[in-house]
């Protein structure tokens, strides 16, 4: 067990359900909060390659246990992971697709082992991809597309019924088609 990695976990799942907290439901206030406290993780762990996908991995567990302690909007939350990954990682634009991709995967299971509805955490994750992508010198449709195909893996390696669920909620999204976000549980 890599003490330092779980501590990092909890600090995350602490501060998701502080942020989530003190936003007193603005969304946009809480995705700005993950999104820091993501991307500061990230880099103080100074990791790349295969350890940092597994720091993305931690912390995606530690936002949605935040998430499902604070009663959180899980596509808020998906939303600022996204962006925090895609900051800390600070990487270039072809290994940023792939770091989407897996927080996007690493995300939704989470989300789903927290009690929360996969479409949405899906969502939140690609508007974040969507939002962030010309930060990372990437096409948006590029970074979308990235998160689509990671949160839709993930949903198919639970459950194909549910593979296809994520996949519907996310139809022409990457095709430039805005984010139907539904700010539920």
């Amino acid at each position: 067990m890599n003490w330092n990695r779980d501590e990092s976990l909890g600090k995350v799942e602490s501060a998701v359900a502080e942020a989530v907290r003190r936003s007193d439901g603005d969304v946009r206030a809480a995705v700005r909060v993950v999104a820091d406290e993501v991307a500061r993780d990230l880099r103080v762990a100074a990791t790349k390659g295969t350890a940092m996908l597994s720091t993305i991995s931690a912390l995606a567990d530690g936002a949605a246990r935040g998430a499902a302690d604070s009663g959180a909007d899980i596509g808020g939350v998906a939303e600022g992971f996204m962006i925090g990954a895609m900051r800390g990682a600070d990487e270039t634009p072809e290994r940023t697709l792939a770091v989407i991709r897996h927080a996007a995967d690493s995300f939704v299971k989470h989300a789903l082992q927290s009690g929360f509805d996969a479409a949405t955490a899906a969502r939140g994750l690609a508007a974040g991809a969507s939002e962030w992508a010309d930060r990372c010198a990437l096409a948006e449709d590029a970074a979308e597309g990235a998160a689509v195909q990671g949160a839709a893996v993930s949903a198919d390696d639970v459950d194909a019924r549910l593979g296809r669920k994520v996949r519907a909620a996310l139809s022409g999204y990457a095709r430039g088609a805005a984010p139907s976000v539904s700010r539920t549980r």
